[in-house]
């Protein structure tokens, strides 16, 4: 098919705005194949128009004035839906199209080439985006869109501020905990120390004490040679004494 970008540009249209075009929604693989059928039935097809071309009437001042002038039935249906579409193709008046209006009166529209078919699906949207009522329905898709866009930032913001927030609190967490595990660690390495500290506290008025007894003893090296001296004469006098007793005793007994 030549012509992709009308048939996309078709397809995008009617399934945006398919509520207020009051058609049901159908896949690009679909409406495909109704523009390329060349049959008789061409239910899908006449939907499709029969939804612009309402639209179309309700709020065209001149397509609606050129319908009453041709005194048509004002409802729109799937069973005259291609009079209302000839009337439109006489209208516009836009390149070859008006060659074709004899076959589509005649009920055969579905052997209309696939391009002259999107050419008039494409110049119907174009004539329905120019309408009142498109454009307040554009203009409230766009504010909903804004809101629903503002909403989603909010959220996005507010989760990030929360992830945020939840990070920060895990980090302090964590901090904390490697600051007790390192006092634990100081204190578990310094207990001994502490330990060391009262054995030496305990050892040091032990010494005390035993430094109380040693220092009754006598610690000068003078004093203890005088003693040492006293001593010595102390015992050389008992020994001359006990030489005297002796002789004197033996003398007697001579």
């Amino acid at each position: 098919m030549d012509c992709v970008g009308d048939l996309l540009m078709v397809w995008d249209f009617c399934s945006s705005y398919c509520k207020l075009l009051h058609l049901l929604p159908f896949s690009l693989e679909d409406f495909e194949n109704a523009i390329c059928h060349k049959g008789s039935n061409v239910t899908n097809c006449g939907k499709t128009h029969s939804s612009l071309l309402r639209l179309l009437k309700h709020d065209n001042d001149e397509y609606f004035s050129a319908v009453q002038k041709r005194t048509r039935a004002l409802k729109i249906t799937l069973t005259n839906w291609t009079e209302f579409l000839c009337d439109f193709i006489e209208i516009i008046n836009v390149g070859d199209f008006s060659t074709n209006i004899t076959t589509v009166k005649r009920g055969h529209y579905g052997l209309l080439d696939a391009q002259v078919k999107l050419g008039i699906l494409r110049e119907l949207v174009n004539q329905v985006l120019g309408t009142d009522i498109l454009r307040e329905k554009l203009a409230e898709y766009v504010e909903e869109r804004q809101v629903l866009l503002a909403t989603k930032r909010g959220e996005a913001l507010e989760e990030g501020r929360s992830k945020r927030e939840k990070e920060q609190l895990k980090a302090k967490s964590v901090s904390n905990g490697v600051m007790n595990g390192h006092s634990a660690d100081i204190i578990g390495n310094n207990q001994h120390l502490f330990e060391n500290g009262n054995h030496i506290g305990q050892n040091g008025q032990v010494a005390k004490k035993k430094g109380e007894v040693f220092s009754a003893r006598p610690n000068n090296p003078s004093k203890r040679r005088f003693h040492l001296i006293f001593f010595l004469y102390v015992s050389a006098q008992v020994h001359t004494h006990s030489q005297e007793y002796g002789l004197e005793k033996n003398s007697k007994l001579a």
